[in-house]
């Protein structure tokens, strides 16, 4: 193994490419503790051997390079989380900003023609509402009578943890509708080009 590192480090591929083989399967392992997709393991295994083939000259030959592999397999996942948490928060606000104005346009009785995303959020919600029944109820007491975490809670005989995950379920129910949706739109439009 420090034969092929040492190969490596003098810019031998083919010995960096053996090190890959040999250590392809333990960082993906490793990754898929924490990163729930299947895809996204398999890129950012890629990224771990591209940052370690980029930083061959920093790595001390003294140190076992599955450990070395697995610290910026670490760091990786760490930046990945991080991402992906914005990415959820960026998304779970959106979706909050559309069942705002969602709601001030029903409390305004707005009428003629809307915009798409709230026709879509519309018709979203409306399927929900038919699906699934606790959903529905849950949907009237929070965005029909605007009703707290801790009022609904006492209403459906649920804890406010339980309440709070049922919202978010919601919240990413009605925004995979809404992309769904919006897919099916651009659709024609992309073949029209």
């Amino acid at each position: 193994m420090v034969h092929l590192v040492t190969r490596a480090q003098q810019g031998d591929k083919e010995a960096f490419s053996r090190l890959v083989l040999d250590h392809h399967a333990r960082v993906r392992a490793f990754l898929a503790r924490y990163v729930p997709s299947r895809d996204d393991v398999f890129e950012l295994a890629q990224e771990v051997f591209v940052a370690a083939y980029h930083g061959l000259g920093e790595f001390d030959r003294e140190c076992d390079f599955a450990v070395w592999l697995r610290g910026i397999a670490r760091n990786i996942a760490l930046a990945y989380l991080r991402r992906q948490k914005r990415r959820r928060s960026r998304d779970a606000h959106a979706t909050e900003e559309l069942i705002r104005q969602w709601q001030e346009e029903r409390l305004a009785g707005m009428t003629g023609e809307e915009a798409p995303p709230m026709a879509q959020l519309h018709r979203c919600i409306e399927h929900l509402e038919r699906t699934n029944e606790p959903w529905h109820r849950l949907i009237r007491l929070r965005y029909y009578q605007q009703c707290s975490i801790s009022e609904i809670g006492e209403t459906m005989g649920q804890k406010e943890s339980t309440v709070r995950v049922n919202l978010l379920r919601i919240r990413r129910s009605l925004r995979r509708c809404m992309e769904e949706a919006m897919a099916r739109e651009e659709l024609p439009n992309a073949q029209a080009d």
